[in-house]
């Protein structure tokens, strides 16, 4: 699977994931996990396909300055209904942490449910538990990633680090 990282403070939300995929019990290759698109950032585990589709082929909605101030609406009418219609015909293996332009992080799960997260430190993936372990320990995202790297066998190669800058509101 992975690991992924999630650490907000007034720098703003600080991301770090793995980019090892894993076929079965050995390391194959290397994927992006954290990109964003149309102003969102993502961040993903499962089936690295599903993932791709995401990054590259989905019809991502415009979040546009209505969303602003609901951007639970803008997640729930448009996000989803375009993550079920891009994989409408076949279940998914993705699970995604969601970050708007106004800094709102939402986790979707393969079956489309939304999870508002309000702490200030999340993980994601196989990985999880000895990420949050660290954070909850004062290590940085990276480092969260790193220690996760160290114990998970679907955790490893190189490490991307995000930084997502804080929201100061419409001009």
């Amino acid at each position: 699977m992975t690991t992924i990282a999630v650490k907000r403070d007034d720098k703003g939300i600080h991301i770090a994931a793995d980019r090892q995929v894993t076929q079965g019990t050995y390391s194959q290759s290397t994927t992006e996990k954290v990109f964003a698109r149309k102003g969102i950032t993502f961040c993903g585990t499962g089936d690295v396909r599903a993932l791709d589709l995401v990054q590259y082929a989905m019809k991502i909605p415009q979040f546009r300055d209505i969303d602003y101030r609901n951007p639970n609406k803008w997640l729930v009418k448009r996000l989803v209904p375009a993550l079920r219609k891009a994989f409408s015909d076949e279940e998914v293996d993705l699970h995604l942490l969601v970050i708007t332009p106004d800094n709102t992080v939402r986790y979707i799960c393969s079956d489309f449910s939304l999870t508002g997260l309000n702490q200030s430190a999340w993980a994601l993936g196989s990985g999880t538990k000895f990420a949050l372990g660290a954070l909850a320990a004062g290590a940085s995202a990276v480092e969260a990633v790193k220690v996760a790297a160290r114990f998970d066998v679907y955790t490893g190669a190189d490490i991307d680090e995000w930084l997502v800058e804080p929201y100061v509101g419409l001009t």
